[in-house]
């Protein structure tokens, strides 16, 4: 049906966003693994900058080919808790395309700022609080026009936080699933088609990618708060991959959303008239096969009358004679 295809969608789409926030989290987590082997000597560390930047040199080539074959990888960094080394110590690469080269730069400096200060440093702390893995919300980078997305990994060695290991993330790599969802491939000749569009949400319930917006926003506040049920829906946790109805700027729409590995949401979204439309053109075609089937049927069975009938028409003039 074509409630089971809207569903199948979101399903396919989904996984393929969560193959890649999984390709993402072992690039990391390989680079944390690497940095945990290379400390061979915890109190030197602590202590001594010549062995955190022969500790450093040890890790940038091994670095940079993991984030250089990383998909949508714009930036990788290690860095060290500021009360064991100097503000500004530890790996921060950066490049503006995912074909570019990564160029060295120097890391921000931890004594600029204040532990609270988030925009700042926050992709530090909130990771060392967390005292886990996370997945920041994405963000917009100013310097080259992008949203990106980060997952940072507390550094612990014998127990002890030293630092984090993260990768700054293209969100792009994320959206692309979105562009090309495949469910309906004609939408791009199809005026009505192109109707269709997708979200995915921040684990603050904000739209962070659509076609339609370009800042980011609650679906609460979208379409003067008629989306606000199903805002509704995703907070609490019902209805997931389930087939929603619902209404956006005067028109009945289906929605299927799922929860992604990471926290996010991601939505598939279809006008009914789109799936209506589909429903019409199989109908149609079934009507045209069958009155082609039937038309075939009667001409068959003409000739075949006619062949039959002449024998039948001798034997009866023989009998006759």
């Amino acid at each position: 049906s074509t409630g089971e295809n809207i569903q199948l969608e979101s399903v396919s789409n989904g996984n393929e966003i969560n193959s890649t926030i999984s390709a993402i989290e072992q690039a990391v987590n390989t680079m944390n693994d690497i940095a945990v082997n290379n400390l061979k000597d915890l109190n030197t560390f602590k202590v001594d900058n010549n062995y955190v930047n022969n500790y450093v040199e040890q890790m940038k080539s091994s670095f940079k080919e993991i984030a250089s074959n990383t998909n949508g990888a714009l930036t990788y960094y290690i860095r060290f808790n500021p009360d064991y080394t100097n503000p500004t110590s530890g790996i921060f690469a950066s490049r503006n395309t995912n074909e570019a080269d990564f160029n060295d730069l120097v890391p921000t400096d931890f004594s600029m700022y204040s532990k609270d200060d988030l925009e700042h440093v926050g992709w530090y702390y909130v990771p060392i609080n967390n005292n886990k893995a996370t997945w920041m919300d994405p963000y917009y980078n100013d310097n080259i026009n992008k949203y990106m997305i980060s997952y940072v990994v507390p550094l612990k060695v014998n127990g002890v936080t030293i630092g984090v290991v993260g990768m700054d993330v293209d969100f792009d790599v994320f959206g692309r699933y979105i562009e090309y969802a495949s469910a309906y491939p004609n939408r791009a000749g199809d005026s009505a088609l192109q109707q269709i569009f997708e979200a995915i949400q921040d684990s603050s319930n904000n739209i962070i990618y659509h076609p339609d917006f370009n800042d980011i926003l609650s679906l609460s506040e979208v379409d003067n708060g008629s989306l606000k049920e199903i805002q509704n829906y995703i907070e609490n946790g019902e209805k997931s991959n389930e087939v929603i109805q619902y209404k956006y700027k005067n028109e009945n729409k289906r929605l299927v959303y799922t929860k992604l590995t990471n926290g996010m949401i991601y939505a598939f979204t279809i006008p009914y008239s789109v799936i209506t439309h589909k429903i019409n053109s199989i109908m149609i075609r079934i009507i045209i096969i069958s009155t082609l089937v039937y038309i075939v049927a009667i001409i068959a069975a003409e000739v075949l009358g006619r062949k039959l009938s002449k024998p039948i028409s001798r034997v009866t003039e023989m009998i006759k004679k």
